[in-house]
């Protein structure tokens, strides 16, 4: 897979001195987001393929009125020789049981309120275990969690997350304040090697006291610096 293209040299391995660019075949992935099937594929950004093969991750990026989100995905890739519907109208990977990774549910979000004695929400609590798979970075090397950028534990650290597909359950991978990515986890998924903005200082001008509470979620910087 490259890009939102699977690559396939047959029943050679792309590797293989007996693939050779006669044999090499480009199949675009489509997601169907229309009912009825029509129109182009859904915009899909990190796209990460899971171990199975079978299956891939992805974040898609989504505007309501003024708000930005991202919500990141998981589906199975599904060969389709002749499509009917759709563009690209040509063999194409299609996704199938798409599914977003995302519980909307009031108790299961990073930040919730709590009712204080006179019964109304008086508190700010913040859940640093509730999955919050914001941008996809991959998945584990047994293919049994995936790791994201999630809602931060500290003031503007952009840091990875792994959250176990079945269980839900969260453990935080990196530490530092600076942005992180990519990122990949052992055989044993006891080391983590990732790569991030040491040394920049690209985060540290709002992230430089640890421990403090996620005020602030994350910044940016392209050109001025925008703080979100």
């Amino acid at each position: 897979m490259v890009g939102t293209t699977v690559i396939s040299c047959g029943r050679y391995r792309i590797v293989s001195h007996a693939c050779t660019p006669d044999d090499i075949r480009a199949y675009p992935i489509r997601w169907n987001v229309r009912a009825d099937g029509s129109g182009e594929t859904g915009s899909m950004r990190e796209l990460r393929l899971h171990p199975d093969g079978k299956h891939i991750g992805f974040s898609s990026v989504t505007m309501t009125g003024n708000r930005f989100d991202q919500y990141s995905y998981l589906a199975r890739l599904k060969f389709n020789p002749t499509p009917k519907t759709g563009s690209p109208c040509v063999p194409r990977y299609d996704l199938t049981a798409v599914t977003r990774l995302f519980d909307s549910a009031e108790n299961e979000q990073p930040v919730q309120t709590k009712e204080g004695r006179r019964g109304s929400p008086d508190r700010l609590v913040i859940e640093s275990e509730v999955p919050s798979v914001g941008e996809l970075r991959g998945f584990s090397a047994d293919g049994r969690e995936v790791t994201y950028i999630g809602y931060p534990s500290e003031s503007s650290s952009i840091d990875v997350y792994a959250a176990d597909l079945r269980t839900g359950k969260v453990r935080r991978l990196t530490a530092h304040p600076e942005y992180t990515d990519p990122v990949t986890l052992s055989p044993d998924n006891q080391w983590t090697a990732a790569l991030d903005t040491r040394g920049s200082d690209r985060q540290m001008f709002l992230a430089g006291m640890r421990g403090v509470p996620p005020l602030l979620t994350s910044a940016r910087q392209g050109g001025l610096r925008r703080i979100s």
